[in-house]
């Protein structure tokens, strides 16, 4: 997964543009569900390639999306009701949530490896958000205060 946005091409509001309506009506001339279906199981597949279980998080939106939450939650229940009715892939989408995405990694009952390592910087191709994520959040902003103070 390149980003925490959705897709390439799935995008679910007018925010995305470029990326193709999701037509499900074979009879019209821009249908495009079957292609949409198999570029998103392809996506699924990649994914599942390098995660531990069977379950796999696509995340349907990022900054600045879904400004028209009713447009993209109503493209998202299209195509994710498609797919699930004609993929034959053994793929079962879900609308879900964070929560629900880790209770069902730990029903899986994965064991995991313990991290010691930092895992900032994060980068954003060709930025580094370094201080994004932090720690000692309150020793920086007392610093931060009294710096104000002092050099004001």
């Amino acid at each position: 997964m390149e980003d925490y946005t959705f897709p390439k091409g799935l995008g679910a509001d007018e925010f995305y543009e470029g990326d193709d309506n999701f037509v499900t009506d074979e009879t019209l001339s821009t249908f495009n569900a079957n292609e949409i279906m198999m570029d998103l199981i392809n996506f699924v597949q990649k994914e599942a390639s390098w995660r531990k279980g069977q379950n796999v998080i696509i995340p349907m939106g990022g900054d600045w999306s879904m400004q028209n939450a009713q447009i993209g939650f109503k493209k998202l229940e299209s195509l994710i009701s498609y797919i699930n009715e004609h993929n034959t892939a053994n793929i079962v989408l879900k609308m879900s949530t964070p929560s629900d995405y880790v209770e069902a990694i730990k029903k899986e009952n994965i064991k995991w490896p313990v991290r010691y390592d930092d895992l900032m910087p994060y980068m954003e191709r060709p930025d580094y958000w370094t201080g994004f994520y932090t720690s000692r959040p309150d020793s920086k902003k007392y610093i931060h205060d009294f710096s104000s103070m002092t050099n004001g």
